[in-house]
């Protein structure tokens, strides 16, 4: 229990609650499984405890079915309020002389109904909060506008949803639809400076003013609905999709509103995303860390739990619609992930028809060919949507040098030298469905799956010279695989009271494969008596979750709650093999092989509060988690036991100002558990002088995060933010000499503490409507404080993260594009260093029938075929240097096709399994 998130800072304020806290801890444990139990039936009748008024949805979210044949007002408005929770208020009088409606049957939205309705009436209509109040107009002058929406084949857009604001407040004036060749007719009643916006699904949506004078009709030009911003006669027209925007706990890239989405893997385009990096070895960092989970809509994915980069790179960016960095996680989410939470948006614009994209590329000379695709299908009640791709990832040869210097009674010096070449292969495929049983019930599920292939060759010479003297060749055919798949079933339940008031149950599958075979074969031996020898760890991970979550709205309040419980079961069977040389076979050694299980089982319960007002929106919770861990050998009688109990809170206020600017302030507890990987206590010995292990005994990191954010979308994006962070029980490896057997072992262990001071600056501008550039980067202050070898240790370092990206389009669906990349050097934990790197890349693009195609070429890094790497590691009695070259220039060529018209989206649950609690 010592690194449990209780364990708070003494103060003169909660010195009292630290010490009830630690004299009651096992009271909190036993409440907290009791409370695991019987929260999920308090759950399930939570909606008759708490069910309040509360406003309810909107008229553009709620739908009806409806019909009319010839019949009055007063009929369609009754059929209305027996499908939803709006109740109508009118002069019935009035009411009762509108006769003689026609509607085809349909399922509209209510907003869509009523401007049906009432479209050759003199009524008006608008919302407040669960009522709709029906207005007879006065007689008075009106004003009419006029106007048409086509699409830039000059094609008419048929059934747009065009809004009158009024510019002074912004608030809705009048609704209309387009008809079928895209024409429409708006009636203002006051003279006066309006907006209008105009919208269709497979669309950007557009803003245009105009001004209302002495005339009583006015003719709109054609309104061009497409991608880019255009400047008509009286007539300004803005895009109202904004490629950044900020709620209180994250901030969302837009990715389909970057042309350079269409020519880039989603890794590269997540260089250009605020919080995120990527290093020279293509690995994701959110806020300068490792220590974050990845989602795909909403949900973790097996696709990505072991290696993510070899997915994100196999993955095209026009496939993704936008990617989400959740700085502060609110308390629904699990505790794990000390940066965040970076969750992946895949493209599903539906209505009852298909929509798909077609990618296939190639790369060379690192790299091969790839193929990938998305297709979303919806009819009625039933939507399906699924993307999969497959890539493979070749790496030519490269060579590298391990120095590594002891000191001491009998000092050594040992020099490597390596060659090294590998070949991967990545598959993955996703699949979501949903199905409204009716209105207030939905079902959906998931699944998705994933699998690495990777063969590699490398060489080693090695010799040791000093007061210890050595000297082998050695050869290491390498294989390494892992699959994995998820499956879950999610059941929503909603109110007829309020439709926001909603009860989720869900449940989640995981299964996760890996394995690692290596054939050393030995040469040349001097003062070496190792014979020939196989390695080979087989691991798997058995993941069961069950979760219940609840939401009531109470006033303006949002409330949720909810328990979750997580059941996994890892197991890792390592074996080590050495030739016999009398008999020619391999024989298993058995003091070097066992087979490892590890049970570990993690109860939460979780409460939320969220307030918003016109400018205003609070977010704070509390989460509670119980960890139990379980481990043992088969071989031998060691027993792991572990059990911890976090309590972290969440707490993010954010403020709009009419500039359309915004600021957030955020503090949040979290915790990461140590990965499967730094568990395992297999050994890898592949290099005879270095082995690596995990660490079975391993405890949770604990961190304390503040963070400062501003935002400012206009025209250009401005997003800055400053960042501390605390945190304690660093995992790490650790490095340590044996002298008496020439082995340097490094091992995860616990210790220290470390500090963070950051900020990150994104800026992007539109100097005109061809040129557009962009700016990211992350600069931060690391310190780290600790004990090595029972001495004290300080390891610090400014790191700096740089990125610039630029695009110019010319004409005829031509677009180039250019990217830099400057990354500092940076602290190798405990006691190390390892330098930065610069790189380069340019594109260009073509887009062919009418912008559904494209075809594309890049070279990344063409004034530089290899990055040398040096990394750096000291200990008390050793200096290890490790250099080696990472291929670094790149030729790719891919071709995109985006097929399919659809409108609306597939229906998801709100809720749904999130396993957040595992680190990458």
């Amino acid at each position: 229990m010592k690194n449990s998130a209780l364990v708070w800072r003494k103060g003169r304020l909660y010195v009292p609650f630290t010490i009830a806290i630690s004299l009651n801890k096992q009271f909190i444990i036993w409440l907290m499984r009791v409370s695991f139990i019987i929260s999920l039936f308090l759950l399930c009748s939570f909606q008759l405890l708490l069910a309040t008024p509360a406003n309810g949805q909107g008229m553009s979210d709620a739908k009806v079915t409806l019909k009319l044949d010839n019949e009055g007002l007063l009929s369609g408005i009754k059929k209305i309020e027996a499908q939803t929770t709006f109740r109508f208020y009118y002069r019935k009088a009035d009411v009762k002389e509108v006769k003689g409606l026609q509607l085809s049957l349909n399922t509209r939205t209510l907003e869509k109904t009523l401007i049906e309705l009432l479209k050759n009436t003199d009524f008006s209509f608008r919302q407040m909060d669960n009522n709709i109040l029906l207005e007879k107009r006065q007689q008075q002058i009106s004003y009419t506008i006029k106007g048409r929406v086509i699409g830039s084949n000059q094609k008419a857009i048929e059934f747009a949803t065009i809004r009158i604001f009024k510019s002074s407040n912004q608030k809705i004036v009048a609704t209309a639809l387009a008809d079928m060749i895209g024409k429409f007719n708006l009636t203002v009643y006051e003279k006066g400076d309006y907006l209008i916006k105009i919208s269709s699904i497979g669309a950007d949506s557009l803003t245009q003013k105009v001004t209302v004078d002495d005339m009583t009709s006015i003719q709109l030009p054609d309104i061009i609905l497409n991608s880019s911003s255009k400047q008509l006669s009286n007539v300004t027209i803005t895009s109202l999709r904004p490629l950044i925007s900020q709620e209180a706990d994250r901030i969302i890239y837009n990715l389909q509103e970057d042309p350079q989405s269409k020519v880039s893997s989603l890794l590269d385009m997540m260089r250009k995303v605020p919080f995120l990096s990527v290093d020279g070895q293509e690995n994701v960092l959110l806020k300068g860390s490792s220590g974050y989970r990845i989602f795909i809509n909403g949900k973790p994915s097996a696709m990505i739990e072991r290696n993510p980069k070899d997915v994100l790179r196999s993955i095209p960016a026009s496939t993704i619609k936008s990617i989400e960095v959740i700085t502060t996680p609110p308390s629904k989410y699990d505790a794990e992930g000390l940066a965040g939470i970076i969750n992946i948006i895949t493209r599903k614009e539906l209505a009852n028809g298909y929509q798909g994209t077609v990618n296939v590329s190639e790369k060379g000379p690192v790299g091969g060919p790839g193929g990938a695709g998305s297709f979303a299908f919806k009819e009625g009640k039933f939507g399906l949507s699924s993307f999969a791709g497959i890539s493979r990832n070749n790496a030519p040869e490269t060579i590298g040098e391990m120095i590594r210097t002891t000191r001491g009674s009998a000092p050594t010096h040992l020099v490597q030298q390596n060659t090294n070449q590998t070949n991967s292969q990545t598959s993955y495929a996703g699949l979501e469905a949903s199905c409204e049983l009716d209105s207030l019930q939905l079902l959906s599920s998931q699944f998705n799956w994933s699998k690495t292939n990777t063969t590699g060759w490398a060489t080693q010479n090695s010799v040791l010279t000093g007061a210890n003297q050595q000297q082998y060749r050695l050869s290491n055919d390498q294989r390494n695989k892992g699959d994995g798949l998820d499956a879950a079933i999610n059941y929503q339940l909603g109110f007829k009271a309020n439709k926001d008031q909603l009860l989720t149950i869900s449940y989640r599958y995981m299964k996760n494969n890996s394995s690692l075979f290596n054939v050393i074969d030995l040469f040349d031996q001097v003062n070496y008596d190792q014979s020939d020898y196989r390695q080979s760890n087989a691991a798997s991970m058995d993941e069961h979750t069950v979760q219940a979550d609840y939401v009531q709205p109470i006033g303006k309040v949002r409330m949720e709650t909810g328990i979750k419980g997580i059941f996994r079961t890892n197991k890792s069977d390592f074996q080590y093999q050495n030739l016999n040389l009398l008999t020619g076979q391999y024989e298993i050694d058995g003091t070097r092989s066992n087979v490892f299980n590890n049970n570990q089982d993690v109860l939460a319960l979780y409460n939320s509060y969220a307030y918003q007002t016109l400018n205003w929106q609070f977010k704070g919770g509390l989460r509670a988690e119980e960890t139990i861990i379980n481990g043992d050998y088969i071989v031998g009688s060691t027993k792991l036991q572990q059990k911890y109990l976090n309590v972290v809170p969440a707490i993010v206020a954010n403020r709009e100002f009419k500039d359309q600017s915004s600021v957030s302030a955020s503090f949040s507890k979290r915790i990461q558990r140590p990965a499967i990987a730094q568990l395992n206590p297999f050994v890898d010995r592949s290099n005879p002088n270095f082995e690596t292990s995990g660490n079975p005994d391993l405890k949770p990191i604990t961190s304390n995060a503040f963070q400062l954010s501003y935002l400012k979308a206009t025209k250009g994006v401005v997003s800055i933010s400053l960042g501390y962070l605390y945190f304690n029980s660093v995992i790490n490896a650790f490095s340590s000499y044996n002298p008496s057997t020439n082995v340097t072992l490094t091992r995860y262990e616990n210790y220290g503490k470390g500090r963070v001071f950051k900020t990150n600056i994104y800026l992007s501008y539109p100097f005109t409507n061809r040129w557009d550039a962009s700016f990211n980067s992350d600069l931060r202050h690391v310190a780290f404080y600790g004990k090595v070898d029972q001495v004290e240790v300080k390891n610090s370092s400014f790191e700096a993260y740089v990125y610039i990206s630029t695009g110019y389009r010319f004409e005829k669906g031509w677009r180039a594009n250019a990217d830099f990349t400057l990354k500092s050097g940076g602290v190798l934990l405990p006691l190390g260093k390892t330098n930065g790197f610069k790189s380069s890349t340019f594109s260009v693009n073509k887009d062919f029938i009418q912008n559904k195609l494209t075809l594309s070429g890049a070279v990344s890094n063409p004034f530089t075929k290899y990055r040398l790497v040096n990394e750096e590691t000291m200990g008390p009695d050793f200096l290890q240097t490790s250099n080696y070259q990472a291929y670094f220039r790149r030729f790719t060529v891919s071709l995109n096709y985006r097929f399919g018209k659809l409108k609306d989206e597939i229906k998801k649950n709100k809720r749904g399994i999130k396993n957040d609690d595992l680190s990458n």
